[in-house]
């Protein structure tokens, strides 16, 4: 017969994250030390069903030694939330009933809550939030704008749409690294899209010297609709419903408030999503948490912190998001350690669909790695040439992964015909060509730059 945890019914909804299932069906098989082991590695990040589970755990003795104070300690810090059920506070205050030396609970729970309190998460790892409207933006702001053709098909149906893109900004404002995200209906949009932007020219980003420089990571939504329509809106009353559901402490409805910020910008800058981000993430939301450390790794909507957007990846991948997973992966890729690459490929173990950035991370980590247990420049010549036009928009890139590709397998001539061809179309576009250059001329003495 299979166990149960005791004292309340396990709340499961669509934030329920894949570890926390694999714990409980350990539990409920009766493998304690492993639902033991994944309770504490999420609890530890502020995880609060785990946390509750710990402290029962604890005070049934299972895998570990029957122990009333750090059950009341596990438990405690479990129900602090505004968000705890009334069952849990239940559950905690039978707890608490039993303890015979109260002053020794509390040190117990005053030890754990100096490194796993809800407050003390958000001490360490709140992002600092700035304007959206300027440099740091989620958002794309065109300064050069070439209109898309209407497809005709699509006009003499009346079929309207939307496309949304992420690309990074180099720092002359050129679009690079162009990858669709959605499309809507199915690809109608998508071509004529495609070449409308590349013909478009953003405003860079600044630092704090006012000097241009590249962004990564930025989005554009392309609308298409014919004249006389309405524009493409949430339905009415959507945003004030699950607004209100927010303010009072609902971690999706929080989620969504942020999404609907940062994906059709429905109050135009006035919200910051990563605030409403960090309230949904801090109760367990691994979306959240997802979005949060993508915000944090970028700079976007808030200074940027890698650090801290580790932490949040991190623990958005303990609770099964595998584009966390995807996005650890690509930092870890630029840090050129063995150690941090071998983390690069250990990341996507499992992972069968990448996403077009996690591709090209992991291409030109294999292209120019200097470790012998992960250069792979054959591998990495394969990963290009099966990506798909369609979903990634930028020759230029694709140029230089294999130029790079060649360089390690020591055929210069190949790397320099390459890098030439990412040069030109560069030039083309009138993208920055600074780095391409440098790594052209290395080439041409038969040098790899890396």
């Amino acid at each position: 017969m299979k166990k149960t945890l005791p004292f309340v019914i396990f709340l499961f909804s669509s934030i329920v994250q894949a570890d926390f299932n694999s714990a409980i069906q350990n539990y409920q098989d009766g493998k304690f030390k492993a639902a033991f082991d994944e309770f504490l590695t999420m609890a530890e990040t502020g995880e609060k069903q785990s946390q509750f589970n710990l402290g029962v755990m604890y005070f049934q003795g299972q895998h570990v030694e029957k122990d009333i104070n750090q059950a009341y300690a596990w438990l405690k810090l479990a129900t602090e939330s505004e968000t705890s059920k009334q069952s849990e506070k239940n559950a905690f205050e039978r707890v608490k009933s039993k303890i015979e030396n109260l002053q020794q609970a509390e040190k117990a729970y005053l030890a754990l809550a100096t490194q796993f309190s809800t407050q003390v998460l958000i001490e360490r790892l709140y992002p600092e939030l700035v304007d959206t409207k300027n440099g740091k933006s989620f958002h794309a702001v065109p300064l050069k704008i070439v209109n898309p053709k209407y497809p005709r098909k699509a006009s003499y149906s009346g079929t309207q749409g939307w496309v949304r893109y992420k690309f990074d900004v180099d720092k002359l404002g050129v679009p690079r690294n162009i990858q669709l995200l959605e499309s809507f209906p199915d690809n109608v949009f998508v071509r004529a899209s495609q070449k409308a932007i590349l013909k478009w020219q953003f405003k860079p980003a600044l630092n704090n010297d006012g000097v241009a420089i590249g962004q990564k990571n930025v989005t554009y939504k392309m609308e298409f609709r014919l004249s006389k329509s309405a524009g493409l809106e949430l339905k009415e009353g959507v945003f004030e419903e699950q607004l209100e559901q927010a303010i009072n402490g609902d971690p999706n409805a929080q989620f969504n408030i942020g999404y609907y910020e940062k994906k059709l910008r429905v109050t135009e800058g006035k919200e910051n999503p990563n605030d409403w981000f960090l309230k949904a993430a801090i109760q367990g939301h691994p979306i959240a948490q997802l979005e949060l450390g993508e915000s944090l790794i970028y700079g976007q909507g808030c200074e940027q912190d890698k650090a801290k957007g580790i932490e949040w990846l991190t623990r958005a991948a303990h609770n099964g998001q595998s584009d966390a997973r995807q996005l650890l992966s690509s930092v870890a890729s630029r840090i050129n350690t063995l150690e941090s690459h071998q983390k690069a490929i250990d990341y996507l173990k499992d992972i069968k669909h990448l996403t077009a950035p996690t591709q090209l991370s992991l291409a030109w980590m294999l292209a120019i790695s200097p470790f012998e247990k992960i250069s792979d420049p054959s591998k990495s010549l394969d990963i290009v040439d099966k990506m798909s036009s369609k979903i990634f928009t930028d020759d230029i890139t694709l140029y230089e992964i294999k130029a790079a590709a060649y360089a390690a397998l020591g055929n210069f001539k190949k790397a320099v015909n390459l890098q030439e061809d990412a040069l030109e179309e560069a030039e083309d576009r009138e993208a920055d060509t600074e780095s391409i250059k440098a790594h052209l001329a290395s080439y041409q003495k038969k040098q790899k730059w890396f």
